[in-house]
């Protein structure tokens, strides 16, 4: 019998529209239900509430496959995979060589299911087991026993899903589209009720473990975090290799099968899970479906098992809880080898476990404290003496510092390089910050914290359905053990309970110290030589080519003896332990660290801006309807939009065709305010009858629920919008022009600014490095008031774009925001040098010389630059910086930022008064009227086959990357779509048999290129078995199958093509979730210089007529392709490509203007 729990609903933010339902299923299993309005308005009453005529008590929706053949499981990325440091992540591309920003489309159905079991609950003879376990729940099930059914069937039906393994727990979760989520339910529960866990399987999904190892190689933060479980007691749980590899999951085939069977059987019980669910259905329909689908999961253990969660108790109780801390002696002294360029001091304090302590949260204070960025923080405090760039402290949200059992509270400062030699004195520093706070604390401090959570829980943004399951599957995790009724809201929770804030600081001692420095030397520098992993077999020996010779390592310093150095055995991790330094005899004089000022930035207006052009807010505004005139002979209901309301009444946008429309005003004959779907209305004393589709911003509905195997119905394309709801020029001068859209979807006082700031630049290696190190040196110096901002909900991005222009964006309550435009704005067109200046071209030298260091970012970066005209290399960019001085850094600044360009959007909670004030000031800081001349960025167009090798730059690195792009020529809507539909057609067949069929890699994928006005597709892979021409001709193989079997009449192409087409289109029509969304894709269509504010629109329109023309406008589409780049990055000789300064390849299309 199903058992109602506390009701959540009185807890949620004002601002969130969704309904809430906490129930539990007989056999234990905890269900939170989530009825989402935004789409439940998408749906027409009798699919809402569900078709009494359907067979509720069938174990299954669709019908299982037939066979059990073994094929793939779901694109699983997961977590420890994807760990790598933030050097990696590059933005230099992050306008003309990427995807397309996301764009919405129609809001899907979604679900995450939460085991309580992780990788703490591997046994000792199989490290990773949790986590191979996780990989093989995708490897079919007895009903529907092929491998690659649920990513296929997911996929066809414009899905995504997902999973990942923690160390207390395992989080699963997917989305697809509303008329298929029960279909992806049934296919999902099976996962942890009859999976078949085959042997068959086994070996690929070992290989797919190590392939997400191999990538984890290269991140330094993941090598201190084994370093960290390597160092801790062997007795208990936390000494663990948690990310599984070949050899640590390496025994006899029927043992490990068993081994894995076992901890199923243990751990994957009803009462050792929470799951959520989130649909556009009546929150009855959804308990009945849960209800006849998820009572199949056993209620207790198969097996007994030594770790149990009990989800009986309220909160659920960890038997971790009784592990104790994982370090009987964690005060140690420890220098460790990076393999990187970087400087890091890391401090780690050990605490009982803050579970049930959310009220209070008294770490995060402490850490808010700590981590302040503000004048007489400590950060500020060692950027004024050159000892530090930045620093982090906190728990993190990771279970290797957040568990039931314990609490790993860590501060770690990125040092300069004189930082290093005077870590002592850096470490004095957090120290006396830590006594200076343990004294009483003013109150505002506290009151500050108090009003800003509480702000952002009352404004919370709506998130998608994917995201809100990942979250909530997160929230149950067993280290927060939130009561029931506090799952929405415990984390914006706090209370001011100093008796729990000085236990914490008591703790605050003796830390552990890591000290990763390059200063002594990298990695390599260590290694007698690189190691090659490429198979052996296909790839004959070559004599590799040292294009930039190893320099020597610096030499030790005394108290390091080599003799001494210890190495951790999975990452191999070189590393010293020294003794632990003892308190200095004499405290030395510190002064000018205080605590932080009131926050000038703390919102206080929150009201919304009236509606321009007379118009007022409606509840009906965005609704879909169906009118009908009754003075007319032919009394039949039509299509139509109710686009705005003023007191002329509701405008509703009628259309008699897809591509043109009529307005008009109605005035209802009832003054209600609240509105259903299926509800019927009149208007103008009942001249006019109306019928209610959709309530709100939404897209059209699919009528009924679809069976497997069914045709899917192209959905509805949307009327043309109203003027009034497209983006409108705001301010235009001779240097500025500000575009602006109020919103009418999101009701909260939230704006977003963004600026495209077009300097006078030639695309020179000196103005490109120039502006890298503007952007560095301006976040730098509003760092202060930056962080300020951000406390207050005003947040900032900025950095220097490929394209030639400076990004800048301020995004928060927007009371605030125009405020700190202007201090960016002030401080960048400044452009002098200054105190801390070395130290940021410091922090950039850095970041130049680890840019790259994965093959796969390395192969991504050769393709950009074998294709942009103006790309320069980071390598040049480099050379040139190691020489300049502030003096000359001062000289071509002022020089690029005479005559400067301003392109900018200001979205959301904002009136044209607003935008003109915003481009009044951007006009009044400039430092002239005469705007930056224009340029056409270039783009090689390819002829044939060219081949590029590179070798990678990491000699730790043991992946290879290909990376093959095949160009189409300049953007427009017809390519585009093309292109989007290719990866639709073919991503999901090219992951199933290259990653897992034939395991060539575990990053395998296809993607879709805008670069600089001109589209393309990638095929990429990254292996650590195979070799780049392996690759390179099994890519080029994958293509002739896609040629001779897929698009051929009745190939696998036409049986899936009307699906994918339909998916696609219901990807693209999604409601915005949030205001970013919104704003992210009308700034794509500034940057790409379309402005074509209906794009979706267009698109699918687009997308209906492929529809109807099937396969064969693919098949064209591929035929005429134009020239293919293909780049290898691996241990090979260097050939092939574009030199700096080189044109290779000929024609250069005319891409974008900047």
């Amino acid at each position: 019998m199903t058992t109602l729990l506390p009701d959540i609903n009185p807890s949620k933010s004002p601002s969130d529209p969704n309904l809430y339902r906490h129930i539990q299923l007989s056999n234990g299993l905890k269900v939170l239900l989530i009825q989402d309005t935004q789409a439940t308005r998408t749906n027409k009453a009798s699919y809402i509430f569900g078709n009494e005529s359907e067979d509720e008590n069938s174990d299954s929706d669709t019908e299982p496959d037939a066979q059990a053949d073994g094929q793939t499981e779901s694109k699983l990325k997961g977590e420890k995979g994807n760990s790598d440091d933030s050097d990696d992540v590059d933005n230099s591309d992050s306008n003309s060589e990427e995807e397309e920003e996301e764009e919405a489309g129609e809001r899907k159905a979604s679900c995450s299911l939460t085991v309580g079991c992780g990788s703490l609950f591997d046994p000792p003879t199989h490290p990773g087991l949790s986590h191979l376990l996780e990989h093989m729940l995708f490897m079919g099930t007895v009903p529907y026993p092929s491998e690659n059914h649920y990513d296929r069937t997911l996929s066809k039906w414009g899905g995504y899903d997902n999973a990942y393994t923690e160390m207390e727990h395992t989080v699963y979760y997917f989305d697809v589209d509303q008329s298929h989520f029960f279909q992806g339910l049934d296919i999902f529960r099976h996962f942890f009720s009859t999976p078949l866990l085959s042997q068959g399987s086994l070996g690929r999904e070992i290989k797919a473990v190590q392939s997400e190892f191999d990538i984890s190689l290269t991140s330094d933060s993941s090598r201190l975090q084994q370093l960290l479980c390597h160092e801790s007691d062997e007795s208990h749980p936390f000494h663990s290799f948690s990310w599984g590899s070949e050899a640590s999951l390496n025994s006899d085939p029927e043992l490990l099968n068993a081994e894995l069977r076992k901890l199923f059987d243990q751990y994957y019980y009803a009462k050792n899970m929470r799951m959520t669910v989130i649909g556009g259905f009546d929150l009855s329909v959804l308990q009945r479906r849960v209800e006849n689908m998820f009572n199949i999961i056993p209620s207790s253990p198969r097996l007994k098992s030594p770790y149990t969660l009990d989800n009986s108790t309220v909160p659920a109780k960890s038997s971790v809880n009784n592990l104790g801390c994982p370090f009987s002696n964690l005060s140690t002294l420890n220098y460790v080898i990076p393999l990187k360029s970087r400087h890091t001091f890391n401090l780690t304090y050990q605490l009982p476990s803050q579970t049930g302590k959310y009220k209070c949260k008294p770490t995060d204070y402490i850490s808010h404290l700590l981590g302040h960025e503000a004048k007489g923080s400590v950060l500020t405090f060692l950027k004024e003496r050159n000892l530090a760039q930045s620093i982090y402290a906190g728990v993190g949200g990771s279970g290797y510092e957040d568990s039931s059992g314990w609490c790993l509270f860590c501060v770690s400062v990125e040092m300069t390089e004189k930082g290093v030699e005077e870590w002592k004195f850096i470490l004095e520093v957090i120290e006396r910050y830590i006594s200076m706070i343990q004294t009483p604390l003013p109150e505002y401090i506290w009151e500050e914290m108090k009003v800003m959570s509480d702000l952002r829980y009352k404004y919370q943004e709506v998130a998608s359905p994917l995201d809100t399951v990942e979250a909530l599957g997160e929230e149950f995790s067993p280290a927060l053990a939130y009561p029931l009724e506090r799952i929405l809201d415990g984390q914006t929770l706090f209370e001011y309970r100093e008796d729990e804030i000085k236990e914490v600081l008591e703790g605050l001692k003796n830390p552990r110290i890591d000290i990763m420095s390059s200063k002594w030397g990298k990695d390599e520098d260590f290694n007698a030589s690189s190691n090659n992993a490429s198979d052996n077999e296909e790839m004959p020996p070559i004599e590799k080519l040292d294009v930039n010779p190893p320099k020597p390592p610096p030499p030790l310093p005394d108290f390091l003896d080599p003799t001494k150095m210890k190495v951790e055995p999975y990452f191999g991790t070189k590393y010293w332990t020294l003794p632990y330094p003892s308190p200095p005899a004499t405290r030395t004089e510190i002064t000018g660290l205080h605590l932080p000022k009131p926050n000038r930035f703390i919102p206080e207006r929150f009201e919304l801006k009236e509606l321009e052009s007379g118009e007022v807010r409606h509840g009906l505004v965005g609704s879909k309807i169906r009118i009908c005139d009754t003075k007319q002979k032919k009394k039949e209901f039509y299509p139509a939009n109710i686009t705005g309301c003023s007191p002329e009444g509701l405008n509703v946008c009628y259309s008699d065709d897809f591509m043109s429309s009529t307005t008009f005003f109605i005035q209802l004959d009832s003054d209600q305010t609240d509105y259903k779907p299926g509800q019927t209305l009149t208007s103008d004393k009942k001249r006019y009858k109306i019928k209610i589709d959709t309530v709100g911003i939404a897209p059209d509905p699919n009528d009924e629920f679809e069976e497997e195997g069914a045709k899917q119905d192209f959905p509805s394309i949307p009327l043309k919008a109203s003027p009034n709801d497209l983006p409108k020029i705001g301010h235009k001068s001779s240097s500025v022009i500000l575009h602006y859209s109020q919103s009418k979807l999101f009701n909260l006082p939230l704006v977003e600014y963004r600026l495209k700031i077009t300097p006078q630049s030639d695309f020179s290696v000196p103005h490109c490095t120039v502006l890298d190190m503007l952007a560095v040196w301006v976040g730098d110096r509003i760092a202060e008031v930056g962080y300020d901002a951000s406390l207050g909900n005003v947040n900032y991005e900025i950095c220097n774009e490929m394209d030639g222009y400076v990004y800048l964006k301020v995004y928060g309550y927007d009371d605030k925001c125009l405020e700190m435009v202007e201090e960016l704005m002030t401080v960048f067109m400044d452009g002098k040098g200054g105190d801390g200046w070395d130290r940021c071209k410091e922090e950039l030298m850095r970041r130049y010389g680890n840019k790259n260091f994965s093959g796969s970012s390395y192969a991504t970066d050769i393709r950009i630059h074998n294709l942009l005209k103006h790309k320069v290399l980071e390598k040049d960019r480099l050379e040139f910086l190691k020489t300049l001085t502030s003096e000359e850094y001062e000289k071509i600044a002022q020089k690029l930022l005479n005559n400067v360009r301003v392109e900018g959007l200001v979205v959301g909670n904002c009136v044209k008064s607003d935008v003109e004030a915003c481009g009044k000031l951007i006009n009044k800081i400039l430092k002239s009227s005469k705007p930056a001349s224009r340029k056409v960025l270039g783009v090689y167009k390819l002829e044939g086959e060219t081949l590029v090798t590179r070798n990678r730059l990491n000699p730790n690195d043991l992946n290879t990357t290909v990376e093959i792009y095949v160009q189409f020529g300049p953007d427009d809507v017809y390519k585009r779509v093309m292109v989007d539909l290719m990866v639709q057609l073919l991503e999901e067949s090219f992951f199933d048999q290259l990653r897992t069929k034939e395991q060539f890699g575990y990053s395998v994928g296809i993607d879709a290129k805008w670069s600089c006005g001109v589209v393309g597709l990638s095929f990429k892979v990254t292996s650590a078995t195979k070799s780049g021409p392996k690759i390179r001709s099994r890519i080029k193989e994958f293509w002739t199958w896609f040629e001779t079997t897929f698009l051929v009449e009745g190939g696998e192409g036409g049986k899936t093509f009307e699906d994918n087409v339909c998916s696609l289109a219901k990807n693209k029509l999604e409601v915005y979730s949030n205001l970013g969304e919104l704003a992210g894709f009308l700034w794509g269509e500034i940057t790409s210089g379309r402005y074509e504010w209906e794009a979706v629109r267009l698109e699918v329109t687009c997308l209906r007529d492929l529809y109807r023309g099937g396969v064969k406008g693919v098949r064209e589409f591929w035929g005429k392709r134009g020239g293919v780049l293909e780049v290898i990055v691996s241990e090979v000789a260097e050939e092939g490509g574009r030199e700096e300064g080189k044109k290779a390849y000929g024609e250069v299309y005319k891409g974008i203007k900047f």
